[in-house]
Formats: C-alpha cells, structure tokens, sequence
C-alpha cells in the first residue's frame, strides 16, 4: 500500500495534466440508494474494447460504517447465467494535492465475505488506467486487491460479495466519492470476447426517476347491519262483560220456592 504525497514543485508541473485527465463526473449511486454504487465504462482513446460493456450493471459497491472511525467496501458481482466472468483486481485511486494523509489506511481483507472469495492485496494500476480517456492514473492509486493468477477459484465471481474494511471517515470517503477524487477501479475478465475494465463513475448518468405507488385505500368492510323486522301485535279487541247464568239445581229452588210461598198465601186467605 502506498500513499503519492505531491510536492509543490511537482505539482507546479503536473497539476494541469493530471486534472484534465481525470474525468469531471463523480461515482454513480444506484437509483433509490443512498450507499452502493454502480460501475462504468471506460473509454480509453487508443483502444474499443467493449467486451463488457453491455454486463457493467452486474458490478456495485456499498459503501457503509460499521463503527466509528472504520469504512466498509462490499464489492458485488450479481448472479449470472451462461457467461462466467470475474473480478480479478480491485484498485482505489485518490487524487488531492490538498491531503495531507491518506483517506483510507490499514486495509483489512475479507470482511463479511459471500461465497469463495480470497483477495490478497497486491500492486499495479488499472489496465489502460493512465490512457487519458481513463484518467485513472497510477501514481494516485492507493491500494489495490485480487487474486493470483494461479488461484482463480477465490476470484469474485457472480452471486459472491467482497468485503474490504478501511479506517477512516464515512462522511470524507462519500464526499470524494461525490466529487469524483476518490475512485474505485475493476479489472473483470471472463467475458464472451474478453477482459474489461469498470471505474465508478466516468461518465455521467441520468438517475432513474423513482415511481411511486398510489396508495389505494381500500374499503373497511365491517359486518352488515341486518335491521330485524318490526313484528306488529294484532289489535286488543275488548270483550263485553260475561254474565253469569244460573244453574239448573238453582232454578229449580228458586221456582219451588215462590210456588210454596203462592200457596202459603192462599190458605191463609182461605182459613
């Protein structure tokens, strides 16, 4: 790992090549994120490789804080289907002639790792890196990972992810991110007609515009109000007053009786 500390006079000299060189876009989030990033073509003028170009969107990184004063990079490869290609280095280059000390120090390897992955850190530059359409130039990269040439069952391959873990700031590392001087590079192969290389961010890239959903309300179905029917109570009909008739035994005694009281009277008349 090594950091470019520029001297005044060196700068005095190289400053004006070096920033036109570099392009002036920054690192691409995805759509609807706030922490990955998505990779880019590169356009080198002296060479057309385009033998990735149409698989650049199956390669991002998150950039995330695990704890205070560390930066976490997890490099992705989404699945794949019929091609096997593979990240084989991973380079971070960092251009500031203001920077005093390195934005990132103390690289851990390995972090959180997702399948067979085993990067080492290793040395070199992006390829085609110092081409001018690149601008990633080799005395600001940093640090750099991959795998040997011989041990290609550790690369990063589709479905597997790559952590990377750094002490630093989160907020300084988005901020070079978002001003394009700090920058990530990846050298793939495995392609149908060759090797790639990706740098986040080099050109510039309309963010999808993020659709929302209506919210449909749907309906509070509650339990049916089931009136029951008012039942009518038939109308009191007043019945006339019963009288009581008289048993025959009772007629009987009372017809005896006034007769004997009509024959008491005559004798008396006759006596």
């Amino acid at each position: 790992m090594k950091f470019t500390a520029f001297l005044p006079s060196l700068l005095a000299a190289s400053s004006v090549a070096i920033a036109t060189a570099l392009p002036a876009t920054a690192a691409t989030l995805v759509p609807g994120s706030t922490d990955t990033y998505q990779f880019e073509n590169t356009f080198p003028t002296t060479d057309s490789n385009l033998a990735g170009d149409s698989f650049v969107d199956a390669f991002r990184f998150r950039v995330t804080s695990p704890s205070e004063g560390s930066v976490l990079f997890r490099f992705s490869v989404l699945p794949t289907t019929g091609v096997n290609y593979f990240v084989s280095q991973i380079y971070f280059n960092y251009f500031n002639p203001d920077a005093t000390s390195p934005i990132l120090s103390n690289p851990v390897i390995g972090v959180n790792n997702i399948g067979v992955v085993n990067f080492q850190e290793t040395s070199g530059n992006l390829s085609q890196g110092d081409d001018p359409g690149v601008g990633f130039l080799a005395e600001n990269t940093f640090f750099s990972a991959g795998v040997s040439s011989g041990n290609t069952g550790n690369r990063l391959s589709g479905g597997e992810t790559l952590g990377i873990r750094f002490t630093g700031d989160l907020a300084t590392v988005l901020a070079a991110l978002a001003s394009n001087t700090l920058r990530i590079g990846l050298d793939v192969q495995g392609f149908p007609d060759g090797s790639d290389s990706f740098v986040s961010g080099p050109s510039s890239v309309e963010p999808e515009p993020i659709v929302e959903e209506p919210i449909v309300e749907e309906p509070v179905v509650g339990e049916p109000i089931v009136e029951e029917p008012v039942v009518s109570q038939p109308p009191i009909v007043s019945q006339p007053p019963i009288e009581e008739v008289p048993e025959p035994m009772t007629l009987v005694g009372t017809g005896l009786a006034i007769g004997f009281g009509a024959w008491f009277k005559r004798r008396q008349r006759n006596a």
